[in-house]
């Protein structure tokens, strides 16, 4: 199971953003689709909507939020047993272990005027 945010740290007066994407994606913000150009990347113009869905190829939705400060709480819900194992890396970074039933993290020195991709992910009886 995998949960995936993607935080974009933007200036206030930023209103564009753009991020490279599978090139099979689709992206949904303020109901209108996006896909991405011949190189994978989305861009668009923020607005003061901050959520947007991801579409896989296989037909999976990833939520998307983007966050507009230095620092960010992620929290999550998951309907799965209890006994799961959570780990978290930003940006693909070697993954971090989190303890059992923690369920928000505080991430904070975020880059300023640079995509954050936070990535969760769950694993049960390996």
């Amino acid at each position: 199971m995998l949960v995936t945010a993607l935080i974009s740290v933007l200036s206030l007066s930023a209103a564009e953003v753009s991020f490279h994407v599978p090139t099979d994606t689709i992206l949904t913000y303020c109901d209108e689709s996006f896909v991405p150009d011949g190189d994978g990347v989305i861009t668009l113009n923020l607005s003061e909507e901050n959520t947007a869905t991801i579409q896989t190829e296989n037909g999976k939705e990833i939520s998307v939020t983007f966050i507009n400060t230095e620092e960010a709480l992620v929290k999550w819900s998951l309907s799965s047993p209890k006994d799961i194992s959570l780990r978290y890396s930003l940006n693909g970074s070697k993954p971090k272990s989190l303890k059992k039933g923690t369920a928000e993290l505080n991430l904070s020195n975020l880059p300023k005027n640079e995509l954050t991709v936070f990535t969760l992910e769950a694993s049960h009886d390996k």
